[in-house]
């Protein structure tokens, strides 16, 4: 159950009358500035794709071949390529 309120001089007044139980245990939750960087409390995490071992092995492999010599691909491809992954359009430059 969400009940909304003000905090005013330190005390939270309830938006509904009698909308919180005196006695009632409650749980803060505090809006996040725009620009803390913290995650939105309303945006679940990524998925986790792999699992540890497999993780670990896919960073051995890339290491394997950067002293192999092989060479990744510019930033502004692999950009490009996150973008179409997730379906943005592609960036406009100008």
């Amino acid at each position: 159950m969400v009940r909304l309120g003000t905090m005013r001089n330190g005390v939270i007044i309830p938006d509904e009358p009698d909308a919180i139980p005196e006695g009632t245990r409650i749980t803060l939750d505090f809006p996040a500035e725009e620009d803390d960087g913290a995650w939105p409390a309303d945006c679940p995490p990524p998925p986790a794709t792999e699992t540890r071992e497999e993780l670990i092995a896919s960073l051995r492999e890339d290491l394997a071949a950067i002293r192999a010599g092989e060479r990744g691909v510019p930033v502004a491809e692999a950009f490009a390529r996150i973008r179409a992954d997730l379906g943005f359009p592609p960036e406009k430059r100008g």
